[in-house]
């Protein structure tokens, strides 16, 4: 499968606007049956030319490698310039290039190193192109076929080839001939509109069947076009690209959109007159007749900023402005990635020339000129209600951009999630008397209300807060409309003293007086608190007595004196781990010297006396301790635990699974999973204590408090939902990396803020699992088990790396290391149900001595050439 990354901007993820594909939980192969074409020219790669045909098509005797230096000559350029590199290309610098012959493999997706040469170029010019050649599921081409290019010459003008007429059943998502038909330009004919409303300006289209393509707007500063239901089309043409997941038709002029009279569907797009002022409801509201449509350089006069300047992650300033008179259509987004915003406040009156931009549904002014020429009263906040400016608000569109005040409203949701699964610090509201119509309020000015992590202070967010009023910027973003507080005076709170929880019951009859619980639940015991605040909810125990302050009354408390929030008890008698002498209750004590400190004279050489238990949570009378390590045979044994299988397809069916070849059960809190690994970037798993972020489609996860793996157990790990994974084997799995709370599964947990993608999974082609141990504190992490798969790109070599004040032992070598085949050119068949299975527990040759294992082994030494196998999937079984 390929992937896409996401760029990360206001602390949530949001799709790039480079072209980019993905997959994890619903992507596409690389590899498919391209029906034998081949140009059959001379040449070889990075040397004498090669065609576009060579490179698209895998099977060519030419094909180059990802990464391979490329030469084509005399191709046509297909597609307007465009911003396509990525989210920081600041001028047009790419296109799409073909063969003049056209055909299946004829066409390829290219950008320019040299920007400011590269967009001269123009449809219909033949170019000379020298680069490198870049499809896989890492930037810059993300499982688009792409040409990097450092060098390319206009030749002349030809034609531009005649498109190739295709069936939707061909170049849709899935098609048979997508593949061969991506970058390529093609026509289908009598097609009508399926769904007007795809989102982010797509629509699909269909012959009357099911099978539907989508239709993408990337050209639509070209033209103007609303696709409305059952619109009909003689043809549609376009450049077939592969995107966010989907293969789509771009439409590059109103020329590509033929209605079924053979006309264009649509008018040229015209812009206003260079330097002519315009107001900002002409660039919000489509229904004008002179409004502005996306993509025109427009200018803004006399207009007053509404908002602080804040900073995305890409280092951009933005800000919201607002025609001073207010009201609907009157306030707009800016984003300055190179004018800067030029220090300008709140009540600055400003002028900003730049071009405007419909993105993810959300309108937005790139500035490249501000200039501030004064200052101005900002606009009364607008007075509306939940129902009105959420996302079916009948006022939301016209109030996008806009200050709004929504008065006396009530928190119903403490944390709304990111689309990553985090949180940012958003929280929903809504007014009592219509509770379902909640409105999300979002964290991107940093009020000091909410705190998503330990970096900001303390977070105030609770259920049943009430506000007599909240103030902001309506934004949009993510798929959902926010008042965006700008400060903390935005924000005023309703406290009312009989009331101090806000949930409508008197603090004098309230069983929770300071916990929101307005049906006062007390089921789980006989005493007069309620549920909610109860810190002993199963006993009586009205006095709520916590001598050690950790919430945990002392009626329940395991250790009375000794704070132990997880109560943990390893061997199940009536104290718990923390003031337990005995953890493993096998009568040799952990803290067996006497010295203060359990663990710092472990048993050794056979002693069981005057010394400290070398397995404390293992039962271990003898000591046993065969290498003399300090570490009880019984601890190593059992904690080593191994990856036995890993699933990578079909992407909905991703799953790794792990086995517990000990005789004892093993504590998974501390056990970590991970697949993010960005040598380039240098994001290491062994790194885990300092990491803040992965890519879009990776993920970096521990087991939840409290789980654990028993002797002789397997336990699988969906890559995506519980319920993607029931649909596929028919089972719940025991966890999930993308949490969805099915049935018996438990959510894996995010290592760090961040650290599961939003288009998580794993790729076919080359990647690398780890399952790692840390305690969350020390310095180095202990390798469990480690597999990489296609090629070495993300493997590790921690020999004498430094991490704070420790440093690892030798690894093997990377290039020593052994890599199972991945999907390219690998027994795992895109079209055959397989997995890649251990079969031998032993791992094989694997250094058992001297590594930087958890055993002391070193994990990367194992050859998994020998220890593993590809078969159909083993789900929560040996390998048969």
């Amino acid at each position: 499968m390929s992937f896409s990354k996401f760029s990360k901007i206001f602390g949530v993820f949001l799709l790039s606007t480079a072209l980019i594909g993905f997959g994890g939980c619903g992507g596409r192969s690389t590899t498919t049956d391209d029906g034998g074409y081949d140009a059959g020219q001379d040449g070889n790669n990075g040397g004498d030319a090669i065609t576009i045909y060579d490179i698209q098509d895998e099977t060519s005797a030419k094909h180059p490698q990802n990464g391979e230096d490329v030469y084509v000559k005399g191709v046509v350029v297909i597609s307007p310039m465009f911003k396509g590199h990525s989210d920081n290309s600041t001028v047009d610098d790419s296109f799409y290039a073909a063969e003049t012959a056209g055909g299946p493999y004829s066409g390829i997706y290219v950008y320019g190193l040299n920007a400011a040469t590269i967009n001269t170029v123009a449809m219909g010019d033949l170019v000379d192109i020298r680069g490198t050649y870049y499809e896989s599921d890492n930037p810059p081409s993300f499982g688009l076929g792409t040409i990097e290019a450092s060098e390319f010459t206009k030749v002349g003008t030809g034609a531009i080839p005649a498109p190739e007429v295709v069936t939707v059943a061909q170049v849709r998502t899935g098609g048979t001939d997508a593949e061969k038909y991506e970058g390529c330009l093609i026509q289908v004919a009598s097609v009508s509109v399926a769904n007007n409303n795809a989102g982010h300006g797509d629509f699909t289209v269909s012959s009357g069947g099911a099978e539907e393509l989508l239709v993408s707007p990337k050209f639509d500063f070209n033209y103007t076009y609303n696709p409305a239901a059952s619109d009909a089309f003689n043809s549609i043409t376009g450049v077939l690209e592969y995107a966010y997941s989907e293969f789509r038709l771009q439409p590059r002029m109103c020329n590509d959109l033929l209605d079924d009279s053979g006309n264009p569907v649509c008018e040229v797009q015209e812009c206003p007159p260079a330097g002519t002022a315009v107001s900002i409801a002409r660039l919000q509201n489509t229904a004008l007749a002179d409004h502005v449509a996306a993509n025109c350089v427009i200018k803004v006069e006399d207009v007053v900023v509404t908002s602080p300047v804040f900073i995305t992650s890409t280092d951009t300033e933005n800000f919201y402005i607002q025609d001073p008179a207010g009201g609907q259509w009157s306030g707009i987004y800016v984003e300055a990635p190179g004018a800067g915003a030029g220090g300008v406040g709140m009540g600055d009156k400003v002028t900003i020339e730049g071009v405007v931009v419909e993105f993810a549904d959300k309108t937005k002014i790139e500035a490249t000129s501000i200039t501030t020429t004064g200052t101005e009263t900002i606009p009364a906040a607008a007075e509306v209600t939940p129902d009105e400016i959420n996302d079916d608000g009948t006022l939301s569109e016209s109030l996008e951009g806009v200050l709004v005040k929504v008065l006396n409203v009530t928190v119903t949701q403490v944390v709304v999630l990111g689309n990553d699964n985090s949180d940012h610090g958003d929280f929903a509201v809504s007014d009592p008397t219509i509770p379902n119509e909640e409105l999300i309020v979002g964290w991107d000015f940093e009020y000091s209300y909410s705190c998503p992590d330990a970096t900001c202070g303390e977070d105030h967010r609770s259920l049943g807060n009430k506000f007599s009023s909240l103030t902001g910027v309506l934004d949009y973003s993510y798929s959902h409309f926010r008042l965006q507080p700008r400060m903390d005076a935005d924000l005023v709170e309703t406290v009312d003293p009989n009331d101090l929880d806000g949930d409508g019951i008197v603090n004098a009859d309230d069983n929770c007086p300071n916990d929101y619980n307005p049906e006062q639940e007390n089921d789980l015991d006989t005493d007069t608190v309620g549920d909610v605040c109860d810190n002993c909810p199963n006993l009586d125990n009205d006095a709520q007595d916590d001598e050690d302050s950790d919430e945990v009354g002392d009626a329940c408390d395991n250790c009375v004196s000794d704070e132990n929030t997880n109560q943990k008890n390893t061997d199940g008698d009536a104290f718990g781990d923390a003031c337990d002498d005995d953890d493993d209750d096998d009568g040799i004590l952990d803290d067996g010297d006497a010295s203060g400190t359990a663990g710092d004279n472990n048993c050794v050489s056979g002693a069981t006396a005057d010394c400290d238990d070398n397995c404390p949570l293992v039962e271990n009378a003898d000591q046993a301790d065969e290498d003399g390590d300090g570490i009880g045979d019984a601890c190593e044994s059992s904690n080593h635990l191994l990856l036995t299988e890993i699933c990578v397809q079909p992407n909905e069916n991703e799953f790794v699974e792990i086995h517990n070849p000990g005789s004892q059960a093993v504590d998974l809190e501390n056990y970590y999973l991970w697949d993010a690994t960005q040598t380039s970037e240098t994001r290491e798993y062994y790194l885990i204590g300092s990491l803040t972020s992965v890519e879009g489609h990776d993920f970096a996860v521990h087991f939840p408090a409290d789980s654990s793996i028993g002797p002789g157990e397997y336990k699988t790990i969906s890559v995506c939902t519980a319920a993607n994974f029931n649909t596929s084997f028919g089972q719940v799995p025991d966890f999930a990396v993308q949490g969805d709370g099915s049935g018996d599964t438990q959510n894996m947990v995010a290592a760090f803020a961040n650290s599961v993608g939003p288009s998580v999974g794993l790729s076919n082609s080359g990647e690398v699992v780890v399952l790692f141990y840390w305690d969350g504190s020390s310095d180095l992490i202990e390798d469990v088990d480690y597999l990489i798969w296609g090629d070495k790109a993300e493997g590790t070599d921690k020999t004498d790396v430094t991490v704070g004040s420790s440093t690892f032992l030798p690894d093997t070598p990377i290039a020593d290391q052994e890599a199972l085949d991945g999907h390219d050119g690998s027994p795992l068949d895109p079209n055959t149900w397989q997995s890649m299975q251990r079969s031998d527990l032993t791992e094989g040759n694997e250094t058992t001595s001297g590594g930087n294992g958890i055993s002391d082994h070193d994990e990367t030494s194992e050859d998994v050439t020998q220890t593993w196998t590809v078969a159909s999937p083993t789900v929560g079984n040996p390998t048969e």
